[in-house]
């Protein structure tokens, strides 16, 4: 899919009126948020302005920054579809704006951005034993004029003693939250490391808008798509790409950057580029990237409500469970380059049960992990699989099966190769698998699951 149609709108909030700037005229912006606030700022050019709409916004740097009956503030907003279908993606105040001349015939008018004000405001409160925090975190934010409340997640609990907060009101709150607390464009929001917002999660892939291959720094991944301008911080994103399957599944959003022009008679990029987090609790990053198989712990926040994910996939799991329900048969769609879901859940388990999506989720990750050795040693090598899923019930009719295999869980997986001899196969497999996850061979196909063998550690994988 394409994205088309771009648009965005500018308003400048000066004491006395709003100045409202709209496509076609030329925009060029540099954004960038996070969780600190001191990373998050704005860069905003527009084109060809008349001289009396420049005049209105200039703002001095050294003398009107000073004086606050001077300050003007901005949104931008932009989008694809037109007006109707925009995001806010920044609101501050203007730190400085001039205009000066770029060739031969643009002048352009250059506003520097930083958010609101939040260092300024000052608390000093005692609160009483027994007092919740959750009452202690909306007093103290309410002294806060210029940001809303927006989610509280879980911040659970009493003060057993009385407790005094003197100082920034944005610091106290910090300190009364573990440093989990945050601003982005005028929303002050709490969430906890295994915590994200409750808002819809975008999917980007290869089709959409996934530009380049997502690159691990530590724990963090960079991802770069095309401009994608509903994201807010602490959100999840889900990253699909047919090139680095290992780097599918969800993370938490906790910075990003929005490098835009938005322009009818000039080219350029639309890009956002994307700092996640590779969280332990978070839906297909954990065992992709972490290691850590062991699920719970991961909560959806909606201002004070929290809601507890007790299994999470990424969306390509949930619209095969939600087939196979609806069909009673797996759909013959890929779950990787070489495996099919209908090759690993099969007609005759489904005649007895339907998979759970914690089968699924945990079968995907299997064929991932398969995907990955066959990428690395057999590039286009041809499998075909003999074994994914089982039913409880389906296992204990085939003679010999393990009556607690993985197989019933979705851990495991046989396979044959149909262009390659076993024996070359099982070779190098065995290198890849052996010692840390549960692989052996048999006279006509290779068996392998992703459970840890015993003694062995996660992150030894």
């Amino acid at each position: 899919m394409i994205k088309k149609d771009p648009h965005y709108r500018v308003m400048v909030f000066t004491q006395e009126k709003t100045i409202e700037i709209r496509y076609p005229i030329t925009c060029k912006f540099n954004v960038q948020r996070g969780l600190m606030s001191n990373a998050t700022r704005g860069n905003i050019q527009l084109f060809n302005l008349d001289l009396s709409t420049r005049n209105e916004i200039y703002q001095d740097l050294y003398i009107d920054s000073l004086d606050r009956s001077k300050w003007k503030f901005v949104r931008l907003e932009a989008g694809y579809g037109g007006v109707d279908n925009m995001s806010k993606i920044f609101e501050g105040r203007i730190q400085q704006a001039y205009s000066y001349k770029s060739g031969p015939v643009d002048i352009v008018t250059d506003i520097q951005v930083i958010p609101y004000d939040i260092f300024d405001c000052q608390t000093s409160q005692t609160f009483a034993a027994g007092t919740l925090f959750k009452d202690a975190y909306q007093t103290m934010a309410n002294n806060m004029p210029n940001v809303v409340i927006g989610n509280t997640g879980a911040l659970e609990g009493q003060f057993l003693t009385p407790t005094s907060f003197d100082g920034n009101t944005f610091n106290e709150i910090n300190k009364l939250t573990g440093g989990h607390t945050f601003v982005d464009n005028g929303v002050l929001n709490t969430v906890m490391d295994n915590e994200v917002i409750d808002v819809p999660v975008p999917v980007i892939t290869d089709k959409n808008g996934l530009l380049g291959t997502p690159m691990r720094r530590g724990a963090n991944l960079d991802v770069q798509m095309l401009f994608e301008p509903s994201l807010i911080i602490a959100q999840l994103l889900e990253i699909k790409s047919a090139v680095s399957p290992n780097f599918n599944g969800q993370y938490k959003v906790i910075g990003f950057n929005h490098n835009c022009l938005i322009s009818k008679t000039q080219a350029g990029n639309r890009i956002t580029t994307a700092n996640l987090w590779i969280g332990p609790l978070l839906p297909g990053a954990d065992i992709n990237l972490t290691n850590n198989q062991t699920q719970g712990g991961f909560n959806k926040v909606k201002g004070s409500e929290i809601s507890t994910v007790l299994i999470n996939q990424p969306s390509a799991v949930r619209e095969v469970y939600q087939y196979i329900q609806r069909t009673g048969r797996a759909p013959h769609t890929k779950i990787t380059n070489n495996i099919y879901w209908d090759e690993v859940v099969k007609n005759p388990s489904l005649s007895y049960e339907k998979p759970s999506l914690q089968v699924l989720s945990n079968l995907y990750q299997a064929a991932q992990r398969l995907q990955i050795f066959i990428d690395s040693y057999f590039p286009g090598m041809r499998i075909t699989p003999t074994s994914g899923w089982r039913s409880r019930k389906y296992n204990s009719t085939l003679r010999g099966a393990d009556p607690n295999s993985e197989h019933i869980y979705g851990n495991a997986i046989d396979f044959t190769p149909t262009n390659k001899t076993l024996g070359a196969v099982w070779s190098a497999f065995n290198k890849y698998w052996r010692g840390r996850k549960k692989a052996y061979w048999s006279s006509n196909f290779i068996h392998c699951d992703t459970t840890i063998a015993r003694g062995v550690y996660a992150n030894d994988w």
